[in-house]
């Protein structure tokens, strides 16, 4: 049981022992301050501070205490007016929060969405949407305005309100009138977001269907299914779209029969002789749900062996849906669901043998739903002994307590009560047997091991590096470690040390620690000298039945984490975490977009600092529910979708149970075999309900998701369709969360941007690329030369070790701020230089080592022949390879090359076009530097090292055909 749970379940037990007198104890209590309106105050002074960052601060503040900030809209509708954008849109998105109370800032709002800023406009049609209704009118006159980018975003506004923008239907038709086919398609979006109170517009829409591009009726097809039963109307046209050439439009056209409910329209589809069509219907049956159920009977019995089988095949979905939810049921969904599957079992059951004989049904399709049926009726009597539990439970209070006792102890505390006890019980099973492993693992090396407290060890004595620090507390972290277990073993360090100076302690995790498990760990090393030991339990299992195999993990271990260690180890947690080193303003404006539910795509070199900036952006959004998963393991596999879903799922899950929410979800994996396709619906749902009980747990809304290593999975030209198509539909079903449910904001990372460059697919009969133009691209560029010695003082100060400045200056210059290299460098010096008073590296000591890195470092040489170089072989990057070269074979040029001649050079070997591209890139991502001098551009190497290498690699009569003379 962990400490959180030890610390509710303790003063229940008090509640219990003390019984009745407790309630005559309790009394309200009230406060007598408002610090509320204090901070209020306080927030709309600093609006107008000379600081863009107090002002940015202070507006968020207000944002977030919502309506009750009425009192500062006036300030707030000066501040829409500030010179800093940033600024800005945190006045709008505070106007926003506060909601109708802010109508009065309508007008004001309205102006902002033709803003010069983008994001400003976004966010002003976002906190329309808040104050909902009253800007209704304002925005249906905005409709009419000149400026496209304000017509667009009053329509997103419109749509964000929904039902109450009813009286826009009318202008909204009129808008879907304009050329323009971006207004069409946001004009379509707003119709379908609306729903029912839209119908008017089902005849307009109903023409988009024929629409030449997929996205259009795609879309379309979308807006219809919300209007729902409203759009019977549209219900033929539909039925042809599901045989459309674009799976995306077939697959939403299934799910908008089931809105519109054409039960009797997708029976008839059943008997069509194409058989997509069928498929479609049938998946359509399924995604109405239970309620279809009896309409299905009739169906059952038909003579047509198409409409038998797609009504069973529908049948079995259902029944597969209800199995997986049904302890999630309502009693009276429960009911109605065993009444509606008896109802169509009886019309396989009786006839069930002579069905069978005649092969007119398989035994697998009957089986899935009489085995739901029976476990619906499980679930039935199983709710029956709990009810009936409850009253004899309830009998026993009422004769054994005061009118009091009623009150409090009701049933549900005493199960409630009676679950913890069981759930604690099977958790320290659990520890227990971790604790005998991590006990047998330390006694494998020769130590004296005790068992101390519920989760902790102690090392009596040990030999070896960890000699010096016994006594040593060990602790055990079965779920995710957080700082307060560094507190907790720091503190039992300390009880242990008798005032000795060396002070360690060991923590076994199960789980990845967490960002400010990392930051405390550290801040403990700096301020108290204390040495943190991480070791995750998967390498102790790994090795605990071999003594000698026991000592050589330990020892590894302490090798990185005790003086003397090398923290430059990108292997090294506390080196990860040291790497948060500048990129402030980044780090501010990647939050800012993925509040906003926006794409965000994050490109730069591989070690360049992309995890970090993950890592960092995670600690800062620590309120909202943050996922980040790595796309390596799935590269390579035809079929990831499940998989992948599976994870964000139980990821979220896994932060409901470490908030302990009283409401839980348990989710039936998906099945790996299951093409993603047929997924991205229950997957929705299923993140919806996730969001609700999230919200509930104390998460902010929205879901922050972020994908590192996209390009594993991103498609080749030489990849299946099925492996393109589950691509589309993982990232279709991302987009949708994003931009139509408004529930997801997610970021990727990769060395390329080509995910949001890549529109169509090679492969044939394939959907274009859902994700093409959807990401904000931002590119990592290299430290600054502060940036890179605050870095390496802080790392070194921790290993004793210090560099005088012609030091950092020489490994900045030669790293070009790229932090791996730099980190690589200082790897170096400490390791060669010996060791003199204070730990100093000086210049004297350290030129002959940054002057021929590459003969003493194969980590270095293997960085930019591994990754650097072997990526833009992979992409087939000639031309930026090309442009490297030619850079690398004229050093001596001071100011750069001219680009007239750069280009001139490379261009005999491709396009213009592909000169400029390399040239853009390498820029963006750090590795050249354009200067701009006399209405030209020059060109110089940003990372002299790659340089260096490069001539390594091609000799010197390669050198002179890549020279320009």
């Amino acid at each position: 049981m962990n400490q959180h749970k030890r610390q509710k379940l303790f003063p229940f037990l008090k509640f219990i022992s003390l019984g009745l007198s407790l309630s005559l104890l309790i009394t309200p209590t009230g406060c007598t301050q408002n610090p509320i309106k204090e901070e209020i105050s306080t927030y709309t002074q600093q609006l107008s501070d000379k600081n863009d960052q107090e002002r940015w601060n202070a507006a968020m503040a207000l944002g977030r205490i919502g309506p009750e900030a009425e009192s500062a809209i006036p300030k707030l509708i000066e501040t829409l007016k500030d010179e800093n954008p940033l600024v800005r849109m945190s006045a709008v998105t505070a106007l926003g929060k506060i909601g109708l109370k802010a109508q009065i800032a309508i007008p004001d709002l309205i102006a902002r969405l033709q803003d010069q800023d983008e994001d400003v406009r976004q966010e002003a049609a976002t906190a329309l949407n808040r104050i909902g209704s009253p800007a209704v009118s304002p925005l249906i006159t905005t409709l009419k305005d000149n400026n496209i980018d304000v017509r667009l975003n009053a329509i997103l506004a419109l749509g964000k309100i929904g039902v109450d923008a009813k009286a826009a239907v009318p202008a909204l038709m009129d808008a879907l009138k304009d050329n323009n086919p971006t207004i069409q398609y946001k004009v379509i979006a707003a119709l379908g977001q609306i729903g029912p109170e839209a119908q008017a517009a089902v005849p307009v829409l109903t023409t988009k269907l024929n629409d030449p591009n997929w996205q259009v009726r795609a879309n379309t097809v979308h807006a219809l299914g919300n209007i729902g039963t409203q759009a019977k109307s549209a219900v033929p046209v539909l039925l042809n779209l599901l045989k459309d050439e674009d799976a995306v439009v077939r697959q939403r056209t299934t799910f908008a029969l089931g809105k519109i409910g054409a039960v009797p329209l997708l029976v008839e589809a059943l008997k069509n002789d194409n058989e997509a069509v069928r498929q479609g219907a049938t998946y359509a049956l399924a995604e109405m749900g239970l309620p279809v159920v009896p309409n299905l009977k009739e169906p059952l019995k038909s003579d047509n062996q198409f409409v038998r089988q797609g009504s069973i095949s529908a049948l079995g979905i259902i029944s597969k849906s209800l199995q997986d939810k049904a302890v999630k049921l309502s009693t009276t969904d429960l009911d109605q669901a065993i009444s509606n599957l008896a109802q169509a079992v009886s019309v396989l059951q009786p006839t069930q043998k002579e069905l069978l004989k005649a092969s007119r049904f398989e035994a697998k399709d009957i089986e899935p739903i009489t085995q739901t049926l029976n476990a619906l009726k499980d679930q039935q009597r199983v709710r029956g002994l709990d009810l009936t539990l409850n009253v004899v439970f309830w009998i026993f209070i009422l004769f054994s307590s005061t009118g009091v006792s009623l009150i409090w102890l009701r049933p549900v505390f005493f199960l409630r009560f009676t679950r913890a006890i069981v759930t604690a019980r099977q958790e320290q099973e659990i520890l227990n047997q971790v604790l005998a492993s991590a006990q047998l693992f330390l006694e494998q090396t020769g130590a004296k091991v005790s068992r101390e407290g519920k989760r902790g060890l102690k090392i009596v004595s040990i030999s070896g590096r960890l000699e010096a620090y016994s006594p040593l507390p060990v602790l055990l972290a079965i779920d995710q470690p957080h700082d307060q277990d560094v507190t907790e073993l720091v503190q039992y360090a300390e009880r242990l040390a008798n005032n000795r100076q060396k002070r360690a302690g060991i923590l076994l995790y199960r789980e990845t620690p967490d960002t400010i498990f990392r930051v405390r760990m550290a801040e403990v090393r700096l301020s108290e000298h204390f040495v943190l030991i991480p070791i995750p339990l998967a390498a102790v299992e790994q090795v605990v039945v071999d003594s000698a195999a026991c000592t050589g993990l330990l020892a590894e271990y302490c090798d990185r984490y005790l003086p003397g260690a090398d923290l430059f180890d990108d292997r090294n947690a506390i080196g990860d975490t040291l790497s948060f080193f500048g990129r402030g303003k980044l780090l501010h404006r990647l939050e800012e977009e993925l509040l906003r539910k926006q794409g965000v795509g994050l490109f730069g070199l591989r070690k360049s600092g992309k995890t970090s900036i993950l890592l960092q952006l995670g600690f800062s959004l620590r309120h909202h529910p943050v996922v980040h998963i790595d796309l390596q393991p799935y590269g390579g596999k035809p079929r990831y979708g499940a998989e992948f879903f599976n994870e964000i799922l139980q990821k979220l899950s896994l932060l409901l149970k470490n908030r302990e929410a009283s409401q839980k979800l348990q989710f039936t994996p998906f099945s790996r075999d299951l093409p993603a396709t047929d997924l991205t619906t229950e997957f929705i749902q299923r993140i919806s309900q996730l969001t609700e009980v999230l919200t509930k747990a104390g998460y902010e809304p929205p879901i922050i998701c972020f994908l590192d290593e996209i390009e594993r999975i991103l498609p080749t030209p030489t990849d299946p369709p099925e492996k393109v198509e589950e691509f589309n539909a993982c990232f279709g079903v991302l987009r949708s969360l994003s931009q139509e449910q408004r529930q997801l904001g997610f970021l990727i990372a990769d060395v390329h941007p080509d995910c949001n460059r890549i529109n169509q697919w090679q492969q044939t009969g394939v959907p274009t690329n859902p994700v093409f133009s959807f990401f904000k691209e931002v590119f990592l560029a290299p430290f600054s030369a502060e940036e890179t010695t605050t870095m390496l003082t802080d790392i070194s100060r921790l290993m004793g070790r210090a560099f005088d400045q012609e030091t950092l200056t020489a490994i900045h210059q030669e790293s070009g701020g790229h932090p791996f290299i730099a980190r690589q460098l200082a790897s170096l010096l400490c390791a060669k230089v010996s060791e003199v008073e204070n730990g100093l590296i000086s210049w004297s000591d350290a030129q002959r080592y940054i002057k021929k890195p590459f003969a003493y470092s194969s980590i270095l040489k293997d960085y930019f022949g591994q990754n650097i170089w072997a990526d833009l072989q992979k992409r087939n990057f000639a031309s930026a390879m090309a442009v490297l070269r030619v850079l690398a074979c004229k050093p001596e040029l001071a100011n750069g090359m001219n680009q007239e001649e750069l280009q001139a050079f490379v261009g005999k070997m491709f396009t213009e076009s592909q000169c400029l591209d390399a040239l853009l890139w390498l820029e963006m991502v750090g590795l050249v530097v354009r200067v701009e001098q006399e209405n030209n551009d020059y060109y110089y190497s940003k990372v002299p090292m790659l340089s260096r290498w490069l001539q390594l690699e091609i000799g010197e009569e390669e050198i002179k055909k890549w020279q320009i003379h």
